[in-house]
């Protein structure tokens, strides 16, 4: 979730083909030369916020002055802050054509921005001019813009990307292979919670344009980039990968691994974004271009030396921002946090939800959610849908308190009604109180990977389907967990623990692969807590085969771990099973104690 945080490293603006943008003709200037273009030749499109109508009359799509002033007296304070947040929004987006940033008060900045991207990439031969031969079509480009901020929402710098429009390539003519190397979230937290036992340092780097750094094996040729045409009869024939295209994420991971092999480093195969050197016990963990590097201080300095020697890098020292997640150690109390204030404050004001009443719990007891009669009109659906999409990314990255909440409001968001927003609004009063939370890893006496799995047997009442929970501790501290509908409805609640046990056995077994591949020493614990002693029975042995025949043969996959002793199934009560909260709605005071116990801190 990710979706909002614009890394350098982001194909998805380049490859998907936008629903507007502003053509613009470009004059003629020498290669390296911008282009001062004044035009109005387009208007920039822009969306225009609209008040969410949940069902009967659809709400109108483009609201005016006269729109406005029909809900200004039945408008809460909170959707017109939402309206405003999102005017001021529009007014601050970043350029979306080259046109449109030669016409922004600010354009000197942009300016800058693309003749530095023209010189990085004349520095790197990323191509050259060349008639373009017959039977062939030039692929068109267009230029990205993001203002880069810093961790306390400050401007960084201004940057500009020239990008290919990949959507166009037509395979095995541009392109085969397409690969894009991403870190698990997981694995991140799994990095964090090691550093923080071995006291090992945390730190980042930035490769600068990185996808040119890698050659292309296809004959592509492009459009020269608007504002800097030289001679419109040629064209660039690229030599190296450029931003946008399809086949350039795999062109780079291939460049970077090749490069960290010959340092030292191998991918590991439960994770082949996260390099280890055996020898010396560093992690490198890739997020596209962003680098972090986990390992004794003296170490990592010569690895950052050895990688600048190889391609240009900007050295962010230790790690304080990385995918839209605020890191803080603290090497007085040996921790490390994870943490998203900034990111819950900014989707708490986009949405108008700042002023509302706080709550203990994202989830209301007693509430049922089913499926509405009537049909939401296409803003109210847009607007629900956004507000799941925000929420979705807080809750994978670093609060698995939301896990249930959130995805039991996911299933609604085709159609959703007055109750389901509501269900919605009771997760925002719960961020309102818990904004600061986060997650923290301390050094611990002893560093044990322990499971949690339950299930809600027929909670979904629309479906009648279970719900499957598990969560997993690496010491005191929660690194993976899940709140997700089961396929199929389960005929007793041992059967849903059963399937539950499934996807947490699965979990366990590649965490421990984790690892036992990014440390020499053990910490791969086998326990699983389940509250079902009739699971660890069906598991143990088929004892129950006449009221289980029909029981899907995958789940069996759980008895057969049991039995190679790959996992140790232990029973607890349902008062101390966290994994409870991930499958239903729990008491707040009841919540509050299990937002302790995974590591869960409230500044």
């Amino acid at each position: 979730m990710e979706g909002q945080f614009l890394t350098d490293g982001d194909q998805n603006l380049a490859s998907s083909k936008p629903t507007s943008q502003v053509q613009a003709n470009v004059p003629t200037e020498p290669i390296g030369k911008l282009v001062d273009l004044e035009t109005t030749s387009g208007a920039s499109h822009r969306a225009t916020s609209e008040v969410p109508s949940v069902a009967g009359t659809p709400a109108s799509p483009d609201p005016d002055a006269e729109t406005l002033s029909q809900h200004s007296s039945d408008t809460s304070a909170d959707e017109l802050a939402f309206l405003l947040f999102n005017a001021v929004e529009q007014q601050n987006k970043d350029p979306i054509s080259y046109a449109e940033a030669m016409q922004r008060p600010n354009k000197a900045n942009w300016q800058q921005a693309m003749q530095k991207e023209i010189a990085d990439l004349s520095a790197q031969n990323t191509w050259q001019l060349t008639k373009l031969p017959p039977n062939r079509k030039a692929l068109k480009g267009r230029w990205v813009y993001k203002t880069k901020l810093n961790v306390d929402g400050l401007v960084n710098k201004f940057k500009a990307r020239w990008v290919a429009k990949g959507f166009s390539q037509k395979y095995g003519i541009d392109y085969t292979e397409t690969f894009s190397s991403t870190l698990e979230l997981m694995v991140l937290r799994v990095l964090f919670a090691l550093a923080a036992y071995l006291g090992l340092e945390c730190e980042q780097i930035d490769v600068k344009s990185a996808f040119p750094n890698a050659p292309i094996e296809e004959e592509i040729y492009m459009e020269q980039p608007h504002g800097f045409t030289s001679d419109p009869a040629v064209v660039c024939k690229l030599n190296k990968a450029l931003y946008g295209l399809k086949q350039s994420a795999r062109q780079w991971y291939r460049f970077l691994a090749s490069l960290l092999k010959q340092l030292g480093f191998t991918p590991i195969s439960s994770d082949q974004s996260v390099f280890y050197n055996a020898k010396t016990e560093v992690i490198v963990a890739s997020h596209i271009d962003d680098l972090l590097i986990s390992g004794k201080i003296s170490l990592i300095q010569q690895l950052k030396k050895a990688i600048s020697a190889q391609v240009e890098i900007t050295d962010l020292g230790p790690i304080s921002y990385y995918l839209g997640i605020e890191i803080t150690r603290d090497p007085s109390n040996k921790s490390i946090t994870m943490s998203q204030q900034r990111y819950t404050t900014e989707i708490l004001t986009k949405f108008g939800k700042t002023s509302l009443k706080s709550v203990k719990s994202p989830s209301q007891l007693g509430v049922r959610l089913e499926k509405s009669s009537l049909v939401a009109s296409e803003p109210a659906v847009r607007s629900y849908q956004q507000q799941i999409g925000s929420l979705m990314y807080l809750m994978v990255a670093t609060r698995p308190d939301l896990a249930y909440s959130v995805s039991q409001a996911a299933r609604f968001m085709s159609n959703p009604s007055d109750k389901h927003f509501q269900a919605l609004d009771r997760i925002w009063k719960y961020l309102v109180h818990t904004k600061d939370s986060k997650l923290v890893f301390r050094s611990e006496k002893s560093l044990v990977l322990t499971g949690f799995c339950d299930s809600d047997w027929g909670g979904d009442y629309p479906t009648r389907k279970s719900t499957t929970g598990y969560l997993f501790r690496l010491g005191n501290t929660a690194i993976s967990w899940s709140s997700k509908l089961q396929s199929t409805v389960a005929l007793s609640s041992c059967e849903a623990e059963y399937m539950a046990l499934k996807e947490a056995v699965k979990e366990l077994l590649w965490l421990q692969y984790v690892l036992k591949q990014l440390d020499k020493r053990d910490f791969s614990g086998k326990m699983l807590y389940t509250d079902s002693q009739s699971a660890i029975a069906l598991a143990k042995n088929p004892e129950h085969h006449a009221r289980t025949k029909h029981v899907d043969i995958q789940y069996h996959f759980v008895r057969e771990s049991y039995q190679n002793g790959l996992v140790v199934l232990k029973y607890i009560n349902t008062t101390d099973q966290l994994a409870d909260s991930l499958t239903k709605a729990i008491s707040p005071s009841k919540f509050t104690e299990f937002a302790q116990q995974i590591g869960l801190v409230a500044s």
